[in-house]
């Protein structure tokens, strides 16, 4: 367990059922149809090794923070259980950088609702736009 501004975040990795996880409303990403397929190919081939990163909400409901093209993909191949890393529940700042840092390119931001995202994230704090964007990847931030 660790603490993020005043929060206790305890990673747990379980076991979650895919109907009781749920996209967040404020992903940027999306992928394109052939790409897609290539990752439900990976899928099919090694199985689903990489954890679904999510936030826990009420009632055995997750969140997803990173890795929702990863769930729809296990959804379309009939995959009732995929691996999660949760974070507990934390606030909706918090899961937001969690969401920009981890969120890998699998697909391509809309930039306008990435900008969007970036600036609500720095209204709310006091962080300059790299301090924001950590870990991201250089496209991220142009």
């Amino acid at each position: 367990m660790y603490r993020i501004k005043n929060m206790d975040v305890k990673i747990t990795i379980l076991q979650v059922e895919v109907a009781n996880l749920r996209p967040n409303p404020w992903n940027t990403n999306s992928v394109g149809a052939q790409n897609f397929e290539k990752l439900k190919g990976s899928i099919e081939k090694l199985g689903f090794f990489k954890p679904i990163l999510a936030r826990e909400l009420d009632g055995g409901i997750f969140e997803i923070l990173g890795g929702e093209h990863r769930w729809r993909a296990a959804m379309e191949q009939g995959i009732s259980t995929v691996p999660v890393i949760s974070v507990g529940k934390i606030n909706d700042l918090v899961a937001k950088q969690m969401f920009l840092v981890d969120n890998e390119r699998y697909g391509e931001d809309d930039q306008v609702a990435l900008q969007r995202l970036i600036e609500e994230i720095q209204s709310e704090i006091d962080y300059r736009l790299p301090e924001t964007a950590a870990g991201a990847s250089p496209s991220h931030v142009s």
